[in-house]
């Protein structure tokens, strides 16, 4: 099996500052307030749906309306006070930077919510994404007054599609 470790958090922050020449706190910031925001999409019933990625949909629904990144990306701007743009930036190039590990064959994490490990067949190609959901947002669930017990995680159809069609590629 082929041995890729998973970028840490503070590298991710760093690749990005220096690619949108902003400091890393400013990064930090704003993956933090995404994270955080969406456990409490969370744990208010909502299912979250990071497009091409994954799917997690909590054991009680309580509003079936999915909202859109930027549609989370303006409400997070308007909290931490920077411009929705560079909000929406920052967390939608932070998402491509986990979808791009996977399609390379590394495991992948939205802190706090979900991680996603790649499959290999026996010529170390991805053939496929498992997705859990992560121990920290289990313990929040349990912390926290809800309705909520758990939160199931799914690979998004256009995540399988993409693998397939880079598995196709090498072959």
């Amino acid at each position: 099996m082929i041995s890729l470790e998973k970028y840490s958090i503070s590298e991710r922050v760093q690749i990005l500052a220096e690619r949108f020449h902003i400091t890393q706190n400013v990064v930090h910031k704003v993956i933090n307030a995404y994270l955080s925001y969406c456990k409490e999409v969370l744990i208010n019933g909502r299912q979250l749906e990071y497009f091409g990625l994954v799917s997690l949909i909590p054991d009680k629904v309580n509003d079936t309306f999915i909202t859109t990144l930027a549609y989370d990306c303006s409400i997070i701007a308007e909290d931490i006070k920077l411009p929705q743009y560079t909000v929406y930036t920052i967390v939608n190039e932070y998402l491509q930077s986990l979808r791009e590990d996977v399609l390379e064959g590394r495991d992948a994490e939205i802190r706090g919510l979900v991680v996603l490990k790649p499959i290999y067949n026996e010529d170390n190609v991805v053939i496929g994404v498992h997705a859990n959901t992560s121990t920290m947002l289990k313990q929040y669930i349990e912390e926290n007054e809800t309705e909520i017990t758990s939160v199931r995680a799914h690979t998004h159809k256009f995540l399988k599609n993409d693998i397939k069609r880079v598995q196709n590629a090498k072959n």
